[in-house]
């Protein structure tokens, strides 16, 4: 499988459009765990710019979105 530039999510911000486009991420789900159990009342994102903060933030929107009872329903 040949790999090409267009796989990468480059300019996208919202979770879900990555997934539906099919393109190249790094899973960080198994961060979540330790970012929610923290405790911490503000969590301070400090990366470069253009490193992926808005679309990190979109992934923990769409998990805590989750209905887990009925994983189907988008409402």
């Amino acid at each position: 499988m040949a790999i090409s530039f267009n796989d990468f999510p480059v300019g996208i911000e919202n979770f879900e459009d990555l997934r539906t486009k099919g393109k190249i991420y790094i899973d960080k789900t198994s961060h979540l765990k330790d970012l929610l159990n923290s405790g911490s009342a503000v969590l301070f994102l400090l990366k470069p710019r253009r490193f992926g903060k808005t679309l990190s933030l979109s992934m923990i929107e769409k998990f805590l979105e989750i209905n887990y009872s009925n994983p189907e329903d988008r409402s």
